[in-house]
């Protein structure tokens, strides 16, 4: 176990005793602990890695997807994609390493709308995202209809906004 101790040589002979001493402190293994935190983070924000070890440092395995203080243990997700955040502790008696995975995702992203903005009453127009998975919108049935896959059907005249909501784990 760690600690210290004396350790005490005697020599005894018809001409007397000698001793000698020697203090020894025995140092323990590293140990890197246990590490634990979020399994998926959005990017943009920051979240707390905890560690059962001490005396160590922090690191990433791809800082274009998370960093980390080296010395506080936050994370902060950068880029989507995933990476390994690690508690590394050097000392005399060896090294010691603990890890967990996380997974950044990236922010909601409704992407651009496309087709025509104006359609005529009981035509229809077809709008698209370059982002697939979202929902479409109108403020309005009265003035215009949106299906599910983007066919504005116009009811009445007059200026009704059309969305495109994607939600994910990152919001909306």
């Amino acid at each position: 176990a760690p600690g210290n101790t004396t350790i005490t040589y005697t020599l005894s002979s018809g001409c007397g005793t000698s001793t000698a001493t020697q203090l020894v402190t025995v140092n323990p293994l590293a140990n890197a602990g246990t590490v634990s935190g979020a399994a998926t983070l959005c990017s943009g924000l920051s979240s707390a890695f905890t560690t059962t070890g001490t005396g160590g440092t922090w690191s990433s395995s791809n800082t274009a997807v998370a960093t980390v203080n080296t010395t506080s243990g936050l994370v902060t997700g950068v880029g989507a994609g995933n990476a390994t955040i690690t508690y590394t502790v050097v000392s005399g008696c060896g090294n010691a390493s603990a890890s967990a995975p996380i997974t950044v995702n990236s922010p909601a992203n409704a992407g651009t709308i496309s087709g025509n903005n104006a359609v005529c009453v009981m035509s229809t127009i077809n709008l698209s995202s370059n982002i697939t998975g979202g929902t479409w919108g109108t403020n309005s049935n009265a003035i215009a209809r949106i299906t599910s896959s983007g066919i504005v059907t116009g009811v009445s005249a007059g200026t009704n906004p059309i969305t495109y909501t994607v939600t994910t784990t990152c919001g909306t």
